[in-house]
């Protein structure tokens, strides 16, 4: 790669899983840390003075943290983004699918009609999160002269950094598989407005992925 491109490491890693049949979008819900193997196996393949990122929804901040604890060498504070937040379901918060469609089968069917583009339970569309994860993504890109981020969110906002980095539209970005726990390695190099994406790995749940 031409050496007047700057090039800027990520880690995209899904927080600890949310122990619930529930859509809880943008609830502060606290996540199960009890995986402490597999916490374990992230935090050692993370560079050692990386600036980290977090929604600043706690099991994403908790995430963050406990990878971070892993780490000898003195590492920076957390920086926390509301952006990062994953998509708001707004009124189906606190509820199973199966209850939503129970309690309103037009407003169900009508969702998944377009569940990009159609806003579930009067909170945010897909397309919607989409555009304020990009513009974050866009000014790290940008204005962010950081080497290794680190990057502790939920599934919809490293969709949409995946498919900004694929080309992928909206439709296609959920088509992508993201397991909590899972890491998911980008590589950018930028020179003035133009960015070059390689993908290292996507979903990666590690050696300790059950079968």
């Amino acid at each position: 790669m031409d050496q007047s491109y700057q090039q800027k490491n990520w880690w995209l890693i899904r927080h600890a899983p949310v122990l619930t049949d529930k859509i809880y979008g943008q609830m502060d819900v606290s996540a199960d840390f009890s995986n402490s193997a597999r916490i374990e196996e992230i935090a050692k393949n993370l560079p050692d003075g990386a600036t980290y990122y977090s929604s600043d929804l706690q099991r994403c901040v908790q995430t963050a943290a406990r990878l971070l604890s892993g780490h000898s060498e003195p590492q920076s504070s957390i920086e926390q983004f509301t952006q990062l937040r994953e998509q708001s379901f707004g009124a189906w918060e606190g509820l199973s699918y199966s209850e939503i469609e129970k309690n309103d089968a037009k407003a169900y069917e009508s969702f998944w009609q377009d569940p990009v583009g159609n806003t579930p339970g009067d909170g945010e569309s897909f397309m919607t999160m989409s555009k304020r994860v990009t513009i974050l993504l866009e000014k790290w890109i940008t204005e962010d002269a950081e080497r290794n981020v680190v990057v502790s969110a939920h599934a919809g906002p490293i969709r949409v950094m995946i498919g900004y980095a694929l080309g992928l539209t909206p439709q296609k970005m959920l088509a992508l598989s993201v397991a909590p726990l899972s890491v998911t390695r980008l590589i950018s190099f930028t020179r003035d407005a133009d960015t070059i994406w390689r993908i290292e790995c996507i979903n990666d749940q590690g050696s300790l992925r059950k079968q």
